[in-house]
């Protein structure tokens, strides 16, 4: 991340499947934990998971509330054939993450004023 954010990113998100996602705004960084879902077509789960990710954007979420988001549409797609046919609809993601807990960390990722963890510095 820290690479990523030397070279201009301003807003990063990295998904690790099972293994949830991690995010990066302003000098923070967000891990979130994975909803459990059973995988029949792993087809679509990034794109629906950057819908959330959009979605979060437009409507001015924090990042946190965002990632919960993201992370349900993510773990819907899989659980049919195809690219859309098993993702929530907006409304059954707001109602599936607010019935069910996903852990969201905040780290700090980086001091912006220390120059030694620029790309190429070490």
């Amino acid at each position: 991340m820290r690479v990523f954010r030397n070279w201009g990113g301003n807003g990063l998100v990295v998904t690790s499947g099972e293994q949830g996602a991690v995010g990066a705004v302003e000098n923070s960084c967000w891990r979130c934990s994975a909803y459990p879902s059973e995988a029949v077509d792993p087809s679509g789960a990034g794109d629906a998971f950057a819908s959330g990710i959009i979605t979060g954007i437009v409507r001015g979420w924090d990042f946190p509330r965002t990632l919960r988001y993201s992370s349900a549409l993510g773990a819907s797609a899989p659980r049919a054939v195809g690219t859309t046919d098993g993702v929530l609809t907006g409304a059954q993601a707001e109602r599936f993450v607010a019935e069910e807990p996903l852990t969201v960390c905040r780290e700090i990722l980086f001091d912006p004023a220390d120059r030694s963890n620029t790309a190429g510095g070490q």
